[in-house]
């Protein structure tokens, strides 16, 4: 039976909008649970490229099968967020060793500076952490780890803002790394500077969720670490008691586990 064209372009555009839209629910189900922090894709980055791929995909054989993987995610995220699947998992990714009298320094590692050059809830999570244990008199210096960001060809870097907050306080006896882009390299900067020094033990300061990770790339690096993961005021880490908190949890899962396989691969650990 004959098509008018007019109606058969109609029918090929309501696939391609069919298409575009899976796309799109695709890639913000992926954001959702964390995929693309894995692979260092900025948030919203992937929700152009998704909605062309699913339009393209609509207007193939694959069309029948588009729904199969926003399907699959969607079960996976009401697991996630209806159950304890996760509780186990993530909090198998924190270490808290037992507590130092002294030690020679708190690191307090990075965690992402923003746009204004004001650091992130993590890292001021972390910082406020390495400012406790220095005040209960755990050990003399603190030890801040230095990132930088080229920002609308302004170079902006996280030791403006911890500086402030040191200040705050009443920390004086300070030191900064070198630039750092991860924590390996936070861990070969802290060990070097710990040689320099004559350092025998550190306290290593990050997020929860890090801290397994974290440690063992310092203990892989020569340094011998105490352990002592800061509060985390983004997810209730302790409990988990909402879909919320669990998808987080889950985000920082998948997100650490990515890193430790990275990092075995790599010799760090």
């Amino acid at each position: 039976m004959y098509e008018p064209r007019h109606a058969v372009a109609t029918e090929r555009m309501a696939d391609a909008a069919y298409g575009a839209m899976l796309g799109i629910a695709t890639w913000l189900l992926l954001l959702t649970m964390g995929v693309p922090y894995v692979f260092r894709i900025a948030e919203y980055d992937g929700i152009g490229p998704f909605a062309v791929l699913g339009a393209i995909a609509a207007l193939t054989r694959l069309k029948r099968l588009l729904w199969i993987p926003v399907a699959a995610m969607t079960v996976v995220l009401l697991v996630i967020v209806y159950t304890s699947v996760i509780e186990g998992p993530a909090r198998s990714l924190v270490r808290r060793d037992a507590p130092v009298a002294t030690a020679d320094a708190i690191v307090v590692l990075s965690a992402g500076i923003n746009a204004d050059g004001l650091l992130g809830a993590q890292a001021v999570d972390r910082l406020v952490k390495g400012i406790e244990l220095v005040q209960a008199g755990i050990a003399p210096t603190l030890v801040t780890t230095r990132e930088r960001n080229v920002i609308r060809g302004n170079i902006i870097t996280s030791e403006a803002d911890q500086k402030r907050l040191l200040a705050v306080g009443g920390v004086t006896n300070a030191l900064v790394t070198p630039v750092i882009n991860n924590t390996r390299e936070e861990a070969v900067a802290v060990a070097r500077m710990g040689r320099e020094r004559g350092w025998r033990r550190i306290v290593v300061v990050t997020s929860p969720a890090h801290s397994r990770r974290a440690c063992a790339t310092f203990e892989k690096a020569g340094v011998t670490v105490s352990c002592s993961p800061s509060d985390s005021r983004d997810v209730a880490f302790l409990v988990l008691g909402n879909g919320e908190d669990r998808v987080t949890a889950f985000r920082l899962w998948l997100y650490e586990t990515a890193g430790t396989i990275r990092y075995r691969a790599s010799g760090w650990l």
